[in-house]
């Protein structure tokens, strides 16, 4: 955990009170959640990504293409 990441938690519990508290278990609550249900059973498919996945499970050239569209989307914009 890094300092900035422990310095916020503190803070939102110092400032929300119990919901402060809430918000900072809810996120690690979430990232175990996805561990579990994506990249456990991703792991052991072979594939490496979700889009390796897509295209094996659906037709491979519009999960490619959208797989692009996506990463193009979020670079520009972010």
């Amino acid at each position: 955990m890094s300092a900035a990441s422990f310095l916020g938690v503190v803070g939102l519990i110092a400032v929300l009170g119990l919901d402060g508290f809430l918000y900072a278990i809810g996120g690690f609550v979430a990232f175990v959640t996805i561990l579990l249900l994506v990249a456990e059973p991703l792991r052991y498919s072979g594939n490496h990504t979700l889009g390796d996945v897509l295209a094996y499970r659906l037709r491979q050239r519009p999960v490619r293409a959208m797989a692009a569209m996506t990463t193009l989307a979020t670079i520009l914009f972010a």
